[in-house]
Order: structure tokens, then C-alpha cells, then sequence
């Protein structure tokens, strides 16, 4: 699907992009991560979202888990500067 995105600011100077939007459907396989997590992340899934020992969301990472359960080890980490929401619904 198209989708054109039109900015504006206040002084009235405009800009256009056309991009495309894809929609992913949603898997039905658990997810598991270890080691360090970079870039922009999406699960979903009906099954578990787990991290391993030492696992750690690095800065500027987005996460974006919708699970029936998600678990996180003692050690997880998250840095600064990541962003990490986690719904169950």
C-alpha cells in the first residue's frame, strides 16, 4: 500500500514523500533473544517472547513485543536512550 506523507512547519514551507506502508502479518512462533539487540524490533505472536542470560536492548534500539507472555532474565539490560514496550493484550 502508498501512503504520501506531507510535512509542514509553521513558516508554511512544505514538503512530500511518497513511501510505501507494509502491513506484516503476525507470526504464530515464539521469539527468543540473546546477545545485544540493535535497529527497530517488532514481534508478535501468540506464544512467548523470552530473553536469554545477558541479552541487552542497546541505545537507539526500538522494541515493540505484543506476546501472551514475555520474560526477561535477572540481567536483561536496557540502555539508555532504547525505547521498550511490552503489551500482553
Amino acid at each position: 500500500m502508498g501512503i504520501r506523507i506531507i510535512a509542514q512547519d509553521k513558516d508554511g514551507n512544505s514538503t512530500i514523500a511518497d513511501t510505501r506502508l507494509t502491513i506484516a502479518a503476525c507470526d504464530d512462533t515464539g521469539k527468543t533473544y540473546s546477545s545485544n539487540i540493535t535497529g527497530r524490533v517488532f514481534a508478535c505472536t501468540s506464544q512467548n517472547v523470552r530473553f536469554l542470560t545477558g541479552a541487552t536492548v542497546t541505545a537507539g534500539t526500538e522494541m515493540h513485543l505484543k506476546s501472551q507472555t514475555v520474560s526477561f532474565q535477572n540481567d536483561t539490560r536496557v540502555e539508555e536512550g532504547a525505547v521498550l514496550s511490552v503489551s500482553t493484550e
